[in-house]
């Protein structure tokens, strides 16, 4: 049941309901209700709050529903993990990539100046 599975991943997560609540923009009471409801079978909350309560816990909403294989959500995790490394790495090599950039065209002005120095300098002992 997926209220059961919300309020273990809380406590796997060493999330307060107080903590809970103020990071999701869930009241305190609607998560309470969401819990422990007065009339299970009609009581149901709104997607977009199961939603916003489970981003805090770090899981996908089908994650509280699911109760097959726990090895499929342990690869959806390990999946995430390295898609944000993946992420991070593109954004370092971008990063990498301008210094790059940089350094090429301070190579270049370095170069035209060697250049133009050169010149001058082979102008000056043509003219003596």
């Amino acid at each position: 049941m997926y209220r059961d599975r919300l309020e273990e991943l809380r406590k796997e997560k060493n999330i307060t309901t107080k903590k809970w609540s103020e990071e999701s923009g869930v009241s305190i009471d609607t998560i309470t209700r969401i819990l422990h409801p007065e009339n299970p079978e009609k009581d149901s909350p709104r997607v977009s709050t199961l939603e916003e309560l489970c981003k805090v816990l770090g899981v996908e909403l089908w994650e509280i529903f699911y109760t097959g294989d726990k090895s499929f959500v342990y690869l959806q995790t390990a999946l995430a993990s390295i898609k944000a490394e993946r992420d991070a790495l593109l954004i370092e090599n971008g990063a990498l990539k301008d210094k790059v950039d940089t350094l090429r065209d301070k190579v270049d002005d370095l170069k035209d100046e060697i250049i133009f120095l050169h010149n001058h300098y082979i102008k000056q002992k043509q003219n003596g």
